[in-house]
């Protein structure tokens, strides 16, 4: 049942999945870190 182009595939798609997760992170860490500072700059 199971066919070489889709597993080939399906693998690619597992390598490129946590690249995706890792810059999904990233950004949102950027947006926290941009939110964290203007609670700061408002504080003061």
């Amino acid at each position: 049942m199971l066919l070489n182009p889709t597993t080939s595939k399906s693998s690619e798609y597992v390598k490129s999945k946590p690249i995706q997760i890792r810059n999904s992170l990233k950004t949102l860490l950027n947006f926290q870190r941009i939110k964290y500072y203007t609670l700061i700059l408002k504080v003061y």
